[in-house]
């Protein structure tokens, strides 16, 4: 095999609670979620190393070289990787564990499992391994701890991504400026019980707060989204949403919050 194609799909948080901090990390209980927005990764047997970019702009070393070279460390195997980028960058969906965690997926396929790629995705990154299967999932510690969960309801999800770029270093350092208090897991139960909708109703994000410390910008657009299902920020921000568990009704409030929100407004379901 010389080439191969995979695609990664980006992820909501339908809930974070920040739960500690161990050994200089935040510990974390948070429920996530595969949606059908996607990175798509082709990587090609090479001499040497090389990585091109399609659709975002990347300032430094990129999460995909960092992949491809912590790769080639240690098999001593090289590929041309190029990144196909759907999926909005600094929006707390993922996009630069989809690049790790596609990069990584493609070379073991293209070299046919020549190590344990979940051991290079944890060393670089904390919810990489996740990426790797994706699914519905609580990650927890520091995102390395991963139980997938098998739930029977489709959330249909509306995503506003014009809050600008916020990092997760920053907003946990905004977090522990703000507060030393850590939360209890207070909705998880409900996922597990089947009861989907209570979930959502009863689901935070620890990490809000300090967001629109950074940038009022996240408020802003939560609010707006208020009254058109169960509104919530994923990751870090900026990104907000909107769940639904019914697919009428948010192709309802879609047509009415695209006009506010214009190409910013991004209409997608888990998977």
């Amino acid at each position: 095999m010389k080439k191969v194609k995979v695609k990664i799909p980006a992820k909501i948080n339908l809930s974070l609670y920040v739960t500690g901090v161990k050994d200089g990390y935040h510990t974390l209980s948070s429920v996530v979620a595969s949606i059908n927005v996607y990175n798509k990764i082709t990587a090609k047997v090479a001499h040497k190393n090389s990585v091109k970019f399609s659709g975002v702009k990347i300032n430094g070393e990129s999460n995909a070289e960092k992949a491809l070279n912590a790769f080639t460390s240690v098999t001593n195997k090289s590929a041309s990787v190029k990144i196909t980028s759907k999926i909005p960058v600094g929006q707390g969906l993922g996009s630069s564990s989809a690049d790790i965690a596609g990069t990584l997926k493609a070379l073991d396929m293209l070299y046919k499992k020549p190590c344990n790629i979940e051991k290079i995705a944890n060393e670089l990154g904390s919810d990489t391994a996740y990426m790797l299967k994706g699914g519905f999932a609580r990650i927890s510690g520091r995102g390395e701890i991963v139980e997938s969960l098998f739930v029977k309801d489709t959330i249909y999800l509306l995503i506003v991504t014009d809050g600008g770029k916020i990092g997760a270093k920053e907003c946990y350092k905004k977090y522990d400026e703000i507060t030393s208090v850590f939360s209890e897991d207070v909705s998880f139960n409900y996922l597990l019980n089947g009861e989907t909708e209570k979930f959502l109703e009863k689901s935070q994000n620890d990490l809000y707060i300090p967001a629109t410390k950074i940038n009022n910008r996240v408020k802003d657009n939560l609010e707006r989204l208020k009254g058109f299902g169960y509104s919530l920020m994923t990751g870090s921000g900026s990104a907000v949403f909107s769940a639904f568990l019914d697919k009428k009704q948010r192709d309802k409030a879609y047509k009415k919050l695209k006009k506010i929100f214009k190409k910013n407004i991004i209409k997608a379901q888990t998977i």
